[in-house]
């Protein structure tokens, strides 16, 4: 029989690692001094949200909602001027503050805004690349902190300062990962920037959420913010990590990826609330129309024990358009549940088509084919075509067989400011003609001259984007890649080669 007694030296060894341990946890929930759990108690019929940090930094819930999540709640902000705002938060440090947070953004916003500001002090935003940055009010240098994506799922945000030092430091953290930031001015140049602490102390109200007037609703996507702290230190890295799982809700989260052309959606299965995952894990997802309620595909997708991405393709191509969930769990090998049960939504859209032009036919996200003729005996004299919008028109000619005519296309009616309506004029010789007009909305007809038994194999017109080349841009992250500059468009973006040539 396995003996349990403990020798005194031993005892005393537990309780002493007990009483660090306490006096750790005790120290640390002292130095919080806002905490906003969102909770159904902590929020009053007035519309109050309380500070349970027991500090009195209560905040005011304006045009925002309380949500769910997990067994916990959320501020939802779904609109322009639909904030938290707490008035004068007081904040007692000398040399560091970390604020960290879960934040749920539907996509990424059309319009530079603020998420997490305190007026007078600073603000904390996403830009359109999903980049997260951090300005100091009346300063142009800011800090951007490394990329949030994908949006459309919670992740856990930190951002840690520390004056211990010369200057004071700024740490990012997603998910208890740290992120590589760089200084930049208002224009993205590299910039020497410096954090003076008390100017993040000090200044008046916090805002969480969106709180600026004026703002299109559509320029702004909803987001959701949960378990908002400030501590009065510099939380380490190991703390962040344990913060984070911490409050993480134990479940399998869900990404879809919309590819309408190729009727296909991909499903981003996120593990991170769960790892390191048993050996033999597997998520199990079904895929079910919201109005009938019946699963209709379902796939099981087995999981790495240490990454915390897996990605299953789920083919759509006998699905018709509307409303669909996700259902996704995950099992270990003998079938046991790991974390909770997750249901997301997305919608299958109807493919893209143009109703001013009957004929025409939607290739991708670029084109829009609106002619394809291949003429096998005998070349047309005219050819019609409806170009559905105000835009750029791509034409091509083609041919294999060399001989000794010509072919002469002319459009009509002509662009405005064309001197000649010829579009086209081909020697004969085998290969391809191309021209580039912009054109009304409207009906056309190419009017086709071949002599000298010209032999048309493939007339093409298609609807395409306008294309620029506004300045180079310089990688923030490897300088050495070099400019993305119009030497760089021609040697590799043969994507837009094959958009036109397809």
């Amino acid at each position: 029989m396995r003996n349990t007694s403990r020798s005194p030296a031993v005892s005393l060894f537990m309780i002493g690692v007990l009483v660090i341990c306490a006096t750790r946890v005790c120290g640390q929930e002292s130095e919080l001094v806002l905490h906003y759990d969102f909770s159904s108690e902590s929020l009053t019929a007035a519309g109050t949200v309380r500070d349970v940090s027991g500090n009195g930094n209560d905040g005011l819930f304006v045009g925002a909602t309380l949500v769910t999540r997990g067994d916990g709640f959320a501020a939802r902000f779904d609109r322009p001027m639909s904030y938290v705002e707490c008035a004068n938060p007081g904040f007692q440090s000398t040399n560091a503050m970390t604020i960290a947070f879960w934040l749920y953004m539907e996509n990424l916003p059309i319009v530079w805004d603020s998420f997490v500001a305190r007026e007078g002090s600073y603000t904390l935003s996403i830009d359109r690349k999903g980049w997260l940055q951090f300005y100091l009010t009346g300063q142009r240098g800011g800090e951007e902190t490394g990329v949030l994506r994908p949006m459309g799922i919670w992740r856990h945000v930190a951002l840690v300062f520390d004056a211990t030092g010369e200057e004071t430091d700024l740490r990012t953290y997603d998910n208890g990962r740290f992120l590589p930031r760089r200084r930049m001015d208002a224009t993205g140049g590299a910039v020497d920037t410096s954090i003076p602490l008390r100017q993040l102390l000090s200044g008046g109200a916090l805002h969480l959420g969106w709180n600026k007037e004026g703002t299109d609703p559509r320029d702004l996507p909803l987001i959701e913010i949960a378990d908002f702290r400030i501590y009065n230190r510099a939380l380490s890295a190991g703390e962040i990590v344990e913060l984070f799982k911490a409050t993480a809700v134990a479940q399998i989260e869900v990404k879809p990826y919309i590819y309408r052309f190729s009727d296909e959606v991909i499903l981003g299965l996120h593990t991170e609330a769960l790892l390191p995952l048993p050996s033999g894990a597997v998520a199990e997802v079904s895929i079910r129309k919201k109005a009938e309620g019946k699963a209709v595909i379902r796939e099981t997708a087995p999981l790495v024990s240490e990454s915390s991405i897996t990605e299953v393709p789920v083919s759509m191509q006998r699905m018709s358009p509307g409303d669909y969930e996700v259902d996704a769990e995950v099992f270990d090998a003998n079938r046991q549940r790991i974390g909770r049960r997750s249901v997301t939504s997305f919608q299958w859209p109807e493919k893209p088509s143009w109703p001013e032009a009957e004929n025409a036919r939607v290739l991708n996200a670029l084109v829009t084919e609106l002619l394809d003729a291949r003429p096998k005996r005998k070349i047309q004299d005219i050819y019609r075509f409806v170009n559905p919008r105000d835009g750029w028109v791509f034409f091509s000619a083609a041919t294999d067989k060399p001989g000794n005519g010509g072919l002469q296309i002319t459009l009509d009616p002509s662009p405005a400011g064309r001197a000649s309506p010829v579009i086209i004029e081909h020697d004969g010789r085998a290969g391809t003609e191309e021209a580039m007009r912009q054109l009304p909305r409207g009906e056309y007809s190419l009017h086709m001259a071949a002599d000298g038994g010209f032999d048309l194999d493939r007339l093409i017109v298609r609807a395409v984007p306008l294309l620029g080349d506004g300045f180079p841009m310089i990688p923030h992250t490897i300088q050495e890649y070099g400019a993305y500059d119009w030497a760089f468009m021609e040697n590799h973006l043969t994507a837009l080669n094959l958009a036109f040539h397809t």
